[in-house]
Order: C-alpha cells, then sequence, then structure tokens
C-alpha cells in the first residue's frame, strides 16, 4: 500500500501531538514532587538572552553541587519560558544577573535535574496541550479528508 503525502504528513502530526501531551504530563508528573527537591547554594554564571524568530527566552547558566560534584544547570523553571516581549525577557534575567549566588533547587534522584524557581506553569502547559490538540485535530481531519 502507497501511502500518500497528506497521510504521512497527518500521521505525523498526531504523533507529534501525543508526543507534547506526553512530554507535559512528564514535566506535570516531576514538578508534582518538587516539594521534596533539596536546595544548594549556586552561582550565576551566565544570564542573557535567547532569541529564536520572534520570540524571547532567558539563557541562564548557573554552576552548583551536590555531595562534591559539581553541575551546570540551564533551566530557570521545570517549563519553557518563552515570550515574544523583550522587555518581559529582560525582566527575568534582570534576577539572575551574572555572579549572584542563588539557590538551586534539584532532584534528589537526579542531581543534574535543577532549577532556580520551583512549580508549574499552568499558562506554559496549557498552551502545550492546546498546541497538541490542533495537532492531532488536523491530522485527523486531513485524514478523515482524504479517506472520505
Amino acid at each position: 500500500m502507497n501511502i500518500s503525502s497528506i497521510s504521512f504528513f497527518s500521521l505525523c502530526s498526531i504523533g507529534l501531538g501525543v508526543f507534547l501531551i506526553a512530554i507535559v504530563g512528564y514535566l506535570y508528573s516531576v514538578s508534582r514532587n518538587m516539594n521534596q527537591w533539596q536546595a544548594t547554594q549556586g552561582i550565576i554564571i551566565k544570564s542573557d538572552i535567547k532569541r529564536a524568530g520572534a520570540t524571547f527566552s532567558p539563557d541562564i547558566q548557573y554552576r552548583y553541587s551536590v555531595l562534591g560534584e559539581e553541575y551546570i544547570g540551564t533551566l530557570m523553571t521545570i517549563t519553557l519560558k518563552q515570550t515574544y516581549k523583550l522587555q518581559v525577557t529582560q525582566d527575568w534575567i534582570a534576577q539572575y544577573p551574572f555572579n549572584k549566588k542563588v539557590n538551586v533547587f534539584y532532584n534528589p534522584e537526579r542531581h543534574q535535574m535543577a532549577v532556580l524557581e520551583k512549580g508549574f506553569s499552568i499558562k506554559s502547559g496549557l498552551i502545550l496541550v492546546g498546541a497538541a490538540l490542533f495537532l492531532m485535530l488536523s491530522g485527523c481531519l486531513f485524514l478523515l479528508i482524504e479517506y472520505r
């Protein structure tokens, strides 16, 4: 059976939607046990802005150590912080200037998993779920139209 390009892209769209929902579920489950994460002292070693197309996000790196082993962290929160407004991103990174000592919260089971701010952004989660549902529904719609 020869699969058409519409079918292929529809299936990819559905698969990507399922993958995004799985990622949101994973991030949410990780964030639920954050109250058990340990805190350690860290230091900001990079504080910049990353631009990807029309969006901006913080480009933060921090060094911390757990049980004598050093790690480099890059996550402010468990979900991605991204915006279309440069000023918002500047406000985010203003909290974390170069060489600032900070509390780093790390997963006691996986020390390399760390954040500067605990919690799960419901807004980010809903945006990802919305994008996933759009991809899955549009993929299903195109399959329905093609095989009707």
